[in-house]
């Protein structure tokens, strides 16, 4: 229970965070809202206009098929609200070694990478697309129970579940291959499938799609459980592809992981300490531009920079006095000084690949932060 209790305030403070940026960017929602919204209305306007040529398309009548789309579109939106962007970021951050930065912090690490974002115009478009299975369901004339909506709100679940599975495999990809940019545009061509009625599938379409692939029963078994009530076969098939997808996810991304180089894990194998709390780590390598673009992240190394140059000429103090004892005091503190410069100290830095573990600003980035002495 406190594991719950602890990962319900991080998966909060996630959702608080990616609120205030949303809200910093009002002009961004609104443009991608209306362009899902936009979307929507050209796969219904589409219904409607093939449905002006025929009564039914694989037994399915024009509303059923609306009902499939909207049911469709609703687990496509609850993805892409909850967990889309914090799982194609991830798919970066391990190509570009910032996946370090979300093993360091305190939580199970697909877990912390896949949570970190909500969208809040996915999550708002699919208001839009609950409004369209309502519709669809009193154009047919039903009217479905308690029970019904409850076993239809629990299949949309294992949607968005395989669906989440088939992503996070996707992305695992990146633990083994150099881009995996192809896999990702691949995702969206696939799940296009998942707004076709399963009788539409025949032989090898059936067999790819329907068996070997899910992309078709995570629509069709919610669509089918509010037009024809509870059907053990859609039930049981549904639920054990939930489980064996998920399984399949989990273990390809904890296999991805062991093959995964931590910059982070090298560094204190370089300097030959580690950290009993990474978050200290963590910390000291963040520099203030990285924060002023992610408000949600923590603190920066500014307090520990302040406490690391008393620490260091301390320390530079004891070894030059231990080191020079015939030394004069001048003496002392003109070496101290050369030692304590920021070119001598970035040299030793890129020496351990202190470097390439910052985390910093895009703006700092793109001004060649990374490669400042200071």
């Amino acid at each position: 229970m406190d594991s719950l209790s602890r990962y319900l305030r991080i998966w909060l403070a996630s959702a608080r965070y990616s609120l205030v940026r949303t809200m910093m960017f009002r002009g961004d929602l609104f443009i991608w809202a209306s362009v899902e919204l936009l979307w929507i209305s050209v796969n219904v306007l589409m219904i409607a206009v093939v449905y002006s040529h025929t009564s039914t398309i694989a037994g399915w009548t024009e509303y059923q098929m609306l009902l499939l789309v909207g049911t469709s579109m609703l687990i496509q939106r609850f993805l892409m609200g909850f967990f889309w962007s914090g799982i194609f970021e991830m798919g970066r951050n391990v190509r570009s070694g910032a996946f370090d930065f979300v093993l360091a912090q305190p939580g199970d690490p697909l877990f912390m990478a896949s949570t970190r974002k909500l969208e809040l115009d996915g999550l708002l478009n699919s208001v839009v697309a609950a409004g369209l299975v309502v519709y669809s369901a009193r154009k047919l004339g039903l009217h479905p129970g308690p029970a019904v909506l409850a076993l239809y709100a629990c299949m949309v679940a294992c949607g968005v579940v395989i669906h989440y599975s088939a992503l996070v495999m996707a992305m695992s990809l990146s633990f083994w291959i150099t881009s995996s940019q192809g896999v990702e545009g691949s995702y969206f061509t696939l799940m296009e499938f998942s707004r076709l009625p399963r009788q539409a599938f025949k032989g090898l379409a059936s067999a790819i799609f329907v068996w070997a692939l899910p992309v078709v029963i995570v629509s069709n078994a919610p669509a089918r459980a509010v037009l024809h009530g509870f059907e053990p076969s859609w039930a049981v098939g549904l639920c054990a592809a939930t489980l064996a997808w998920f399984a399949l996810a989990v273990m390809m991304f904890r296999g991805g992981l062991r093959r995964y180089t931590s910059d982070l894990k090298n560094l204190q194998g370089r300097i030959r300490y580690v950290f009993r709390d990474p978050a200290y780590l963590v910390r000291a390598l963040t520099h203030s531009s990285w924060v002023q673009d992610n408000p949600g992240a923590g603190g920066n190394n500014q307090r520990l920079e302040f406490l690391g140059d008393s620490v260091l000429q301390l320390i530079l103090t004891e070894a030059l006095f231990a080191l020079f004892p015939e030394d004069r005091e001048g003496e002392l503190t003109k070496r101290r000084a050369v030692l304590g410069k920021g070119e001598f100290l970035s040299g030793l830095a890129r020496e351990i690949g202190l470097d390439r573990c910052l985390r910093l600003g895009a703006n700092e980035e793109a001004t060649g932060g990374r490669a400042r002495d200071a």
